[in-house]
């Protein structure tokens, strides 16, 4: 499926209540200049699968998404992707790989990849949103350096599991909007680079089994929100790039924890655990000269 136009916006799918199963190997594009440009927009009471998809949407004056499923909430959708890869770039406003609102996602080896001049986002969940995410991969970049790798807001949930890898300015951003607040949960091998945040209520917890590798800071509103880090393993390491908080923290097995870059341990930056910090054969390395 390819779709370009020139003036009033491309999208390559559109359902509105129908169930749309594209089987193995499909390919869109949508191409846009002057307007928006979607892969996938999703409709009341829409269901959309695919295995092995490919979508590239890229030149939109405003909004480009791979896929983008923004129904009432009096109806909710469905997508299901397999073994698929997802291109969203050359937004000059706003970038998604997908956006869901009241939305059930299954992604199983998908990998998201957006750019943009403005705020790129990866994976956008809101409102009534429950994502299942398997050996996903996201990698969110932006010309002004506001991307986001996923972002989780309202009363959406988000549950990693298996290999993940996510690269952004701010890897995962969990916020609450009045006394709806977004849960994000994760088991698995993580290669994250970029910010971890919890706010206005928001829950992150993120166990990193063996292999993890987590490069970047954590940051949350103490006694509002929730954020917990789980590093288990032999070859698993956070290296902190800034002063961090977070609710509570366990190092085991090996696991360590860099308060600045492993090979540089000059510089000095501040770990704050607000709760509980638990240890079993793991490390907190630090300069040795303390103040």
């Amino acid at each position: 499926i390819h779709a370009q136009d020139v003036g009033s916006g491309a999208d390559g799918i559109s359902p509105l209540r129908s169930v749309i199963d594209l089987g193995t190997g499909s390919f869109i594009t949508t191409i846009s200049p002057a307007d928006e440009s979607r892969g996938v927009v999703l409709g009341t009471s829409s269901s959309f699968t695919a295995k092995e998809l490919t979508i590239n949407s890229s030149g939109g004056a405003s909004v480009v998404a791979g896929i983008y499923s923004i129904p009432p909430a009096s109806g909710p959708a469905i997508i299901q992707l397999d073994n698929s890869k997802i291109t969203a770039k050359e937004s000059r406003d706003t970038t998604y790989g997908i956006a869901a609102l009241n939305t059930a996602v299954t992604l199983n080896s998908v990998e998201i990849s957006a750019g943009g001049e403005k705020v790129v986002v990866g994976l956008y969940t809101i409102a009534g949103t429950a994502a299942q995410l398997k050996n996903i991969k996201i990698n969110a970049a932006s010309d002004i350096g506001e991307s986001f790798g996923m972002v989780a807001v309202s009363s959406s949930s988000v549950d990693i599991t298996g290999d993940t890898e996510i690269s952004a300015v701010t890897a995962i951003n969990a916020e609450g909007r009045g006394s709806n607040a977004p849960t994000v949960t994760g088991n698995g091998k993580m290669l994250i680079n970029g910010s971890i945040l919890s706010f206005t209520g928001a829950d992150v917890d993120l166990s990193m089994t063996a292999g993890s590798v987590f490069t970047g800071d954590t940051q949350y509103d103490t006694g509002i929100s929730v954020l917990q880090l789980d590093i288990d393993g032999l070859g698993s390491k956070w290296l902190m790039t800034k002063d961090s908080a977070l609710s509570s923290l366990t190092l085991t097995n090996g696991a360590e924890v860099y308060l600045s870059d492993e090979k540089n341990l000059t510089a000095r930056q501040t770990l704050t655990i607000d709760k509980d910090y638990h240890g079993n054969g793991g490390r907190i390395i630090f300069n040795g000269v303390l103040s």
